[in-house]
Order: structure tokens, then C-alpha cells, then sequence
């Protein structure tokens, strides 16, 4: 007897209904689950390796400093980063300040976007189309830095994606009422807390404001009051985070790199081969979902087609998402710096959905192929992050193991200025305190003004009862800039007697000879 015919399951739901079929929300949620928990492993493996550097240290700083001082810190630098320092605190104060205990934070926050990501592809495509993104997401460079960095970043791109998960959810044709009241205010109140992690997500604003106009919906009167309120807090707390606008005065002006920036560094964090690539596939799925945004208009002798109308929906979600906030971002860079590549972490999800959009369309075992490629060239990459230096150089862990070795409590540290950073090397020692907890460090002060604690000259009766003084400087840096506490230091007769050079700080002795 023939086997029955294999006639197809449901279309994916399309641009009418953005709701899941309740008999695929189980299948989303167990595929969501295993790869969040996955995307949490891979983002957190080997995290405890590279050196805290510059910006984390100002999370260490924050995480430590007391409510008071943090208001005081926020009042003049750092409020775009003002949730995720309020959140981390109590995190800190169970299980420390170590850069990985930091970090543990980033590489689940990883882990909730990717299987935020699942959830949309689920509710937009279907779960081909769900695992798919899901994948690619969890793999892209920038997302697993992120998992490594004791920054906002990994979680302004978790709540960008659960942000435009409550945004479909509000567009389900079937709100009306009290229920969509709840649904826009839901969508209000992450909009307000991703804005609130990071500035710069307040650009999915405009761009869903196009997914508005690509689908075709008209806002409802809970969608115009959740927006005009989401809308008047932005510009509230825009304004506030412009007065510290000084703050990134180091944002490089727009030139000609501007397409190396986009292409290598943005996702790809300088793979300019795999970046090149990657963004190639993710064009194929943009003019994949324009066409089928084009076609999409049922004729009078055919119905709808569905898949189209699928892959159109896709399109219309994550081509705004991705491509509203940089263009923004570099045509206002043109006038004022605005853009640097990892700002853009939260549209990392738009770029997987139109990954998969190509790639689902592969059979399974060249997908499975191009898998196993992708993971060649991602590989080193992957492993590059994780080197104990990855953090723009910096060698502070490499530091901190030598003044365990070699410091005994009671030992004076002073620091020098960076090379590059404001500041001072002190910024390591706030990274790692337990290192430096034994040691007296008579120069700084209980002050601080901004982000960094207030320092006074040393003075010669700062070193009494010491007989070493260890020196830590970035390479090529002197003590100070008029070398005054070198000066102190040799009229109480203290020498440098040996040093200790790592790639980009050096560690001197200096032990009283005489005086």
C-alpha cells in the first residue's frame, strides 16, 4: 500500500497574526531554552582569561563606590550606562568585584538575547528560520565579546530583543482593549529600561516606527500614548546624557574607514574576510525579504503566498532594526562622533534574522557545510578574545599575579598615568582589589571627581615606617608628569633597584638605600 501523501504544516504566521499557533509555543520555548543556555557556556567560556581593562574598571569602581558617590558619579559622567551599574551592584556585593564575577552577568545576558532571538524567529519565520538565527547569533564575534565584557552591552541587547518581542506581541491583531493597553505599556516600560541600559537602543524607536509602516498597521490610540510617553522620556534622558557628551571626545570623525569600521569591526571585530562574508549572506536575506516585500500583494487569479508573506514580515522587522540605528548614527557622526562599532551590539539580532532569511533556504546538509565553515574561520577569533591580553592590550592580570608575588602588607603603591586612557594605573588596582588590599597606597584620596578617585603629591612623611615602594607605570609613562614623586621618593632616599616589564605596564622596586 503507498504511503499517504506529506502534505505541508502550517505556514509560519505572517504580518496578520504575529502571535505563535499554541501548538508551536512549547517547541519555541524548549528551543529557546537550549540554545539560551548554550549561547550562556559559549559566551562564558574562558571569560576569566583576558585582563580587566579601562571601562570595566569603571564598572568595578561603580559596583564599589556608595550610593552617594555613584549619584555623584552619574550626575557627571556614565548615565548612559546608569541601570547596568545599579543592577550589577547587588550582584557584586554577593559574589565580588573580580573582573569574571563581573562578567558572569554579560555572558547570561547573552544567553536571554539569543533565546529572545529563537522566540522571534519562532513567532516571524518558523523554526527553521528560529534555530537558524538563533546559531548565527549565538557565533558572531561581537555577541561573544560581549559575553566577556563587564559592560551594558550584552544586556542592551537582551532587552533590545525581548524590547521587539512585546512590539510584535502589541501588533498581534488580536489586542484590542484592556489587552492592548497592557501589551503598549509593556512595550513602553522595556523600552524605557533598554533606553535606560544604553542610549543608543532609543534608535529602535524610529526603526520600528518603519516595521510600522512596512507592515502596513495603523497604531491604535494605546499604541500612540505608550509611544508618546516612551518618546517624551527618551528626549528627557537624551538630554540629560548630552550634558556629559564630553565623555567620548576620543570617537574617531567619519572618514574613508568608515566601511571597515561597518564591515570588519561592527559584528566581526576586524575579520575583514569573515566580516565581508557575513555581511554578503545577510544581503542575500535583506534582498530576499525586499522582494518578497515587493510581491507580497495578492493577485485576482492567486491567493497570498504565504511563505513570501513570512520572509516579507522578516524583512520588514529586521532590516529597520539593523539599518535605522546606523544610519542614523553615521550621518549625525558626519557633524558630531557618534559611532563606534560596538555601540551598535543591540542590532546583532536584526543581522542573524537576515542570515537566517539566506541560509534557511539551503538544504540541510550544505547548511550543516556552511556551519562547520563558519566555525573554521570564527574559531581563532572566538579563541583571540579569550587570551589573557585581548582587552586593548591591557596585561593588568599578568600585573596583579606579579604584586602577589612579590609584595608584603604594609609595601607603599603608587601609580603612573596611562598611556592613552585618563587616568592612572591605579584603574587596575580597583579591578582587582584583592590584590592590592594589603598594600598602602598613600596617595589617593577619598575624593573623586567624576569617575576617578582625587590623588594628592606623595609627600616624604607618606613613606615612613616603609622600606619598599613599588612603582606601577604604563610603558614609556614616568611617575607623574614633572616626575615630582620620583623626585620624593629619592630625597628619602629610596632607589630603584629592580623592574618588572609586562606588554604594556611595568612594575619597579624601589627599597631605601639610605637617607
Amino acid at each position: 500500500m503507498p504511503s499517504p501523501t506529506r502534505t505541508p504544516g502550517p505556514v509560519p504566521p505572517c504580518a496578520e497574526r504575529l502571535d505563535l499557533p499554541p501548538q508551536r509555543s512549547s517547541t519555541a520555548r524548549r528551543d529557546a531554552l537550549v540554545l539560551g543556555v548554550l549561547a550562556t557556556v559559549v559566551a562564558g567560556f574562558l571569560a576569566w582569561r583576558p585582563s580587566a581593562w579601562y571601562d570595566e574598571a569603571a564598572t568595578a569602581l561603580a559596583v564599589q563606590a556608595g550610593w552617594g558617590d555613584l549619584g555623584g558619579m552619574l550626575r557627571e559622567v556614565d548615565l548612559v550606562h546608569a541601570l547596568y551599574y545599579v543592577l550589577l551592584r547587588p550582584w557584586a556585593a554577593v559574589v565580588g568585584v573580580e573582573p569574571f564575577a563581573l562578567r558572569i552577568p554579560s555572558a547570561i545576558g547573552v544567553g536571554v538575547a539569543v533565546a529572545g532571538t529563537v522566540l522571534l524567529g519562532h513567532r516571524l519565520g518558523g523554526r527553521r528560520l528560529a534555530l537558524t538565527a538563533g546559531i548565527a547569533l549565538l557565533v558572531l564575534p561581537r555577541v561573544t565579546w560581549a559575553g566577556t565584557e563587564a559592560r551594558s552591552y550584552a544586556w542592551a541587547l537582551a532587552l533590545a530583543v525581548l524590547w521587539t518581542w512585546a512590539f510584535l506581541r502589541a501588533l498581534d491583531g488580536r489586542s484590542s482593549g484592556r489587552t492592548a493597553r497592557r501589551d503598549w505599556t509593556l512595550w513602553g516600560v522595556l523600552g524605557a529600561l533598554s533606553i535606560v541600559c544604553f542610549l543608543y537602543t532609543a534608535l529602535l524607536l524610529p526603526a520600528q516606527l518603519v516595521t510600522l509602516l512596512l507592515l502596513r498597521r495603523r497604531p491604535g490610540r494605546a499604541a500612540l500614548v505608550a509611544a508618546g510617553a516612551l518618546g517624551a522620556f527618551t528626549l528627557l534622558f537624551g538630554a540629560l546624557v548630552a550634558t556629559q557628551s564630553a565623555q567620548v571626545y576620543w570617537l574617531p570623525r567619519i572618514d574613508a574607514a568608515i566601511a571597515r569600521m561597518v564591515v570588519a569591526d561592527q559584528f566581526f571585530l576586524g575579520a575583514k574576510l569573515v566580516g565581508v562574508l557575513g555581511w554578503a549572506v545577510a544581503g542575500v536575506g535583506g534582498v530576499l525579504g525586499l522582494l518578497a516585500l515587493r510581491g507580497r500583494r495578492p493577485s485576482a487569479a492567486h491567493g497570498p503566498d504565504e511563505g513570501a508573506t513570512a520572509t516579507a514580515t522578516v524583512a520588514s522587522v529586521a532590516l529597520p532594526w539593523l539599518l535605522v540605528p546606523l544610519l542614523v548614527l553615521v550621518a549625525v557622526s558626519v557633524v558630531e562622533p557618534r559611532y563606534y562599532p560596538r555601540y551598535l551590539t543591540f542590532t546583532a539580532p536584526a543581522f542573524a534574522l537576515l542570515l537566517a532569511l539566506a541560509l534557511q533556504r539551503l538544504r540541510a546538509p550544505v547548511l550543516v557545510a556552511a556551519g562547520v565553515a563558519a566555525g573554521v574561520l570564527l574559531a581563532p577569533g572566538y579563541l583571540a578574545q579569550r587570551q589573557v591580553v585581548a582587552k586593548e592590550a591591557s596585561d593588568w592580570a599578568l600585573v596583579v599575579d606579579h604584586l602577589r608575588a612579590v609584595t608584603r602588607p604594609g609595601d607603599v603603591v603608587l601609580y603612573g598615568p596611562l598611556d592613552v586612557f585618563p587616568g592612572d594605573t591605579r584603574a587596575l588596582g580597583d579591578s582587582y582589589p584583592d590584590a592590592v588590599a594589603d598594600l598602602s597606597d598613600p596617595t589617593r584620596l577619598p575624593s573623586r571627581t567624576g569617575l576617578w578617585p582625587d590623588t594628592a603629591p606623595l609627600r616624604a612623611e607618606d613613606l615612613s615606617g616603609t622600606g619598599t615602594v613599588w612603582v606601577v607605570r604604563a610603558v614609556g609613562e614616568p611617575l607623574d608628569e614633572d616626575a615630582a614623586d620620583a623626585r620624593t621618593l629619592r630625597a628619602a632616599g629610596f632607589r630603584e633597584t629592580s623592574d618588572w616589564a609586562g606588554p604594556a605596564t611595568t612594575v619597579e622596586r624601589w627599597t631605601r638605600t639610605g637617607g
